[in-house]
């Protein structure tokens, strides 16, 4: 009987120990102990009607929470369960019985090995859930047991701590705990609330008000408030970031800022966030939560910055349908943008820009050709903050990489650069000085229209085109002649030398024509199709493709119908031309080459090519600049 009775006693002590709220439920088969760390409920509220609202504590190794409301304190019947990730804080109970008192609790969920675990409950909190108001309960005085908002009285968890608390609807057990319901309430229990206890129903939240010191920090800046009356006990301020259209998760999580040594809430990142105010519940004063707005944190001691590089791996500005482009007489605007963390008073401080025109030699030299007047390049700057888009970045470049890198923290300021081109500017430099030394630098290849939206490049192209023909054409030439001999010297004075003949080492003389501050800056680098047939005809890189001006001599210049019908895969009668491609041209075997086809008026078909050389050499080996017209 000794033994058997101390077996049971071993047994009791072992199923006290499964009871007590320990850090860990299970064991891994190893024997090693998986610990999984509770949570605490911060604040149950109904604020809606048939609606319960739940936040709680983050748990550093939860995998999920599992949250329980029932209308019995021991959650033996009428039990609602939710499961959430464990990035939410916030769960939202609907479809409750209105009126009614409920029991909430919050226990922890980890996964190890594939096995689950799970933590202690939480404390258990009730709350009284709101009433939908009637048109009758409006004009009723509210008295001590009408329906409040939120309640956030501690129960005691009779899993936890059975029999060290007991439970009763009467105030007459001394030396017993009394039901929540009852204390203080006279309409319950017809008490007087002579000891002075507030009900936890008829607390309210704190009808302060609070405000922030300032909207505008720096890094390292503490955030202080200001109270219109003092509190009973000192808020905490946090970050917050709300889920859903109505705000019913709400992520805590530290983004921007951080308590220091002293419990003080400090700047700690350059970015936008919101941030508000908890007062724990009081003697007086229930939980109360109360938002601050969205301030802004910028780095104005050694902020990063650079121009916004968004789509500069195309190198142009393209045309635009809004108002950041303007067409004057020939002269066409464009904007590009300068981001950095710090603010607009740091930018107006210590930015400075300038734009100078760079377009290259062997452009500048078809436009004197063709008579054009060049003009000089202006800028006007305009800098303010940027609005705060959650997360907002952009892109920038520094004069080290000249590539593209992005910013460590948030693009807070930005300048808007208005450059005006200036007619004939093909290409820009933009540089950004920082206290006088050269910061950042980009290039820009503008794309000028005329009022009508005609590209001004169009009629360079016709000048170019028409003063070669008046080089090369004579008035004894047939319509074949003048088209076959302008061919000839497109193939002469161009070639297509394979990419590596690009290179400055191979091809020096083609590079320092197109060249910008010893970047390579091609003409088809910046998508200028119509630019570039124009420099075909002045020496440089072409291939097949330069058939497209002998093309545009026959129908503008020479007057041609075209006459193939793509729609019908018919060819007209009469005079004229149309471009081949592929099986159709001159080199059937080569998918992609044109060719042009020229009909005379007997009908006799003749083929004519503008390929260029094709051969792996430098402009100096081909000579193919000995044969552009140049007077």
């Amino acid at each position: 009987m000794k033994n058997r009775l101390k077996q049971i006693i071993v047994w009791c002590m072992v199923a006290a120990l499964l009871c007590v709220n320990c850090s860990f439920t299970s064991e891994a088969k190893t024997g090693s102990k998986v610990t999984v760390p509770k949570t605490s409920i911060t604040s149950v509220r109904s604020r809606s009607a048939g609606q319960v609202t739940v936040r709680f504590t983050k748990s550093k190794k939860a995998g999920s929470y599992q949250i329980q409301i029932s209308t019995d304190k021991k959650f033996k019947k009428n039990v609602k369960s939710q499961k959430v990730s464990a990035k939410k804080t916030t769960v939202t109970f609907k479809k409750l019985k209105q009126g009614k008192k409920y029991y909430v609790r919050v226990r922890v969920y980890r996964t190890v090995k594939k096995k689950k675990y799970h933590s202690a409950w939480s404390k258990v909190k009730s709350v009284k859930v709101k009433k939908k108001t009637t048109k009758k309960d409006s004009g009723q005085k509210n008295t001590g047991d009408s329906n409040k908002s939120e309640n956030t009285t501690d129960v005691t968890d009779a899993t936890e701590n059975a029999g060290t608390t007991k439970d009763t609807d009467t105030t007459g057990n001394t030396g017993a705990t009394k039901d929540a319901d009852t204390i203080g309430n006279p309409d319950a229990a017809g008490d007087t609330n002579s000891g002075g206890q507030e009900s936890e129903d008829q607390k309210k939240e704190w009808d302060g008000t609070v405000e922030l010191e300032k909207m505008e920090y720096e890094l390292g800046d503490e955030i202080k408030v200001h109270y219109s009356k003092q509190p009973e006990c000192a808020g905490e301020i946090k970050e917050y970031y709300t889920y859903g259209n109505r705000g019913e998760y709400i992520d805590y999580t530290e983004r921007y800022t951080k308590k220091n040594e002293n419990g003080n809430v400090v700047c700690t990142s350059v970015g936008h966030t919101s941030l508000c105010i908890i007062f724990p519940e009081t003697e007086h004063y229930k939980e109360t939560w109360i938002s601050l707005g969205k301030v802004r944190i910028y780095n104005n001691e050694d902020p990063l910055g650079g121009f916004n590089l968004s789509g500069y791996k195309y190198g142009e500005t393209m045309k635009k349908e809004v108002e950041d482009i303007t067409v004057t007489n020939g002269t066409g605007s464009f904007c590009e943008w300068f981001a950095c963390e710090g603010n607009a008073a740091w930018l107006n401080e210590h930015i400075t820009f300038k734009v100078s025109d760079v377009t290259p030699k062997e452009y500048r030299n078809l436009m004197d050709w063709a008579g054009w007047n060049t003009s000089e390049p202006e800028i006007k700057v305009e800098t303010y903050n940027l609005k705060g888009v959650y997360g907002e970045t952009t892109s920038v470049t520094t004069s080290i990489t000249s590539g593209k890198i992005e910013f460590s923290g948030k693009a807070m300021s930005q300048c808007k650069l208005t450059v005006t081109a200036g007619a004939g500017v093909r290409v820009c430099r933009l540089d950004a000085y920082r206290d006088g030394v050269l910061y950042d630098t980009m290039y820009v290849a503008p794309k000028p229209y005329d009022e009508d939206g005609n590209l001004l490049d169009t009629e360079l192209y016709t000048k170019v085109r028409r003063n070669v023909e008046a080089k090369l054409w004579t008035d004894d030439m047939s319509n074949y002649d003048k088209l076959k001999t302008l061919a000839d010297y497109i193939s002469t004075t161009a070639h297509y030398p394979g990419y590596q003949c690009t290179q400055k080492d191979v091809n020096p003389t083609l590079w320092d024509g197109f060249s910008v501050d010893g970047i390579a800056l091609y003409y088809n680098m910046f998508n200028m199709p119509v630019l570039n047939r124009a420099m075909a005809l002045r020496g440089g890189i072409i291939t097949c493709v330069a058939i497209d001006i002998v093309c545009a001599a026959a129908e503008e210049d020479l007057r041609l119908n075209y006459l193939y019908d793509k729609a019908t895969d018919t060819v007209a009668e009469g005079e004229g031309v149309w471009l081949t491609i592929g099986d159709a041209s001159t080199n059937p075997s080569a998918g992609a080459h044109e060719s042009l086809a020229y009909k005379d008026a007997d009908g006799n078909i003749v083929y004519i090519d503008a390929q260029g050389r094709m051969a792996r050499n430098s402009c100096e080996e081909h000579g193919c600049l000995d044969k552009v017209i140049r007077d």
